[in-house]
């Protein structure tokens, strides 16, 4: 668990910010890390690089159940991301959440999970952005991603590499807004067979029902606690808690 704040003035031309690794990762594995520090960027010109858990994962990285719960506030920026800034190559993001609060202008690429999936070959599954703050200005912005690097205008199925990711209907945006840009198809022109159940807008309360998130591992990865301890507010978690203990937890089935 990370807690505190990064402050960062005047930005070089091109630099990595991120609560864990602000650097480029590559063939790297990490799992269960939950942030809750703050990332402040005042950068006086584009080329930074911002992810709440690593800037930019490259080749057969991995990042899995790993959360988010900081403030992003960026001024100028290349690629923003709520987990990751920029994600390329091979590498994947899977079983992740944010639930911070996000204020960015002219971020360039904005997106609540990833900034950039650069490369079709890299993987986003299993996530879900929930944040209590959203302000974004920027070229590409999306609830999940603010760019994909193609468009696929058919059903989701379990083989593709973007599926499964849900934001809520709070951050403002519209439905179509999952993604701001797919390869170079605009998401005002999206078919809703390329949104739903990739990047798809649920209500808060659809958000804590365990049937809204699709083909999610509900057994050994992911818990709802519908007791009157409300634990994250009722949305889902991670089965261990900051300290990697198991939490007690009822789930439905």
């Amino acid at each position: 668990t990370n807690s505190g704040a990064i402050i960062v003035n005047d930005g070089v031309n091109q630099a990595w910010v991120a609560s864990t690794i602000a650097t480029v990762v590559n063939n790297a594995n990490i799992s269960k890390v939950n942030s809750y520090l703050n990332l402040i960027v005042n950068n006086k010109q584009s080329g930074v690089i911002v992810g709440g858990i690593v800037s930019t994962l490259k080749q057969s990285s991995s990042v899995d159940q790993v959360s988010y719960s900081g403030l992003i506030e960026v001024e100028n920026a290349t690629s923003v991301g709520g987990i990751v800034g920029e994600l390329n190559d091979t590498a994947s993001l899977t079983n992740a959440f944010v639930n911070g609060q996000f204020s960015v202008n002219n971020g360039g690429t904005i997106g609540g999970v990833v900034g950039a999936k650069q490369s079709a070959g890299s993987t986003l599954k299993y996530t879900y952005f929930n944040p209590t703050l959203f302000s974004a200005n920027g070229t590409n912005v999306g609830g999940i991603a603010g760019k994909v690097s193609d468009y696929t205008p058919q059903a989701v199925t379990d083989t593709d590499t973007f599926a499964y990711n849900y934001f809520t209907s709070n951050t403002g945006l519209s439905a179509i807004e999952g993604v701001g840009i797919a390869g170079s198809t605009n998401n005002t022109n999206f078919d809703s067979s390329f949104y739903v159940n990739r990047a798809e807008m649920k209500t808060p309360t659809q958000l804590k029902t365990e049937s809204t998130f699709v083909n999610w591992d509900f057994d050994f990865i992911w818990a709802i606690d519908y007791t009157s301890g409300n634990l994250n507010e009722g949305y889902p978690l991670f089965y261990y808690n900051n300290d990697y203990k198991i939490i007690e937890v009822t789930v439905e089935h």
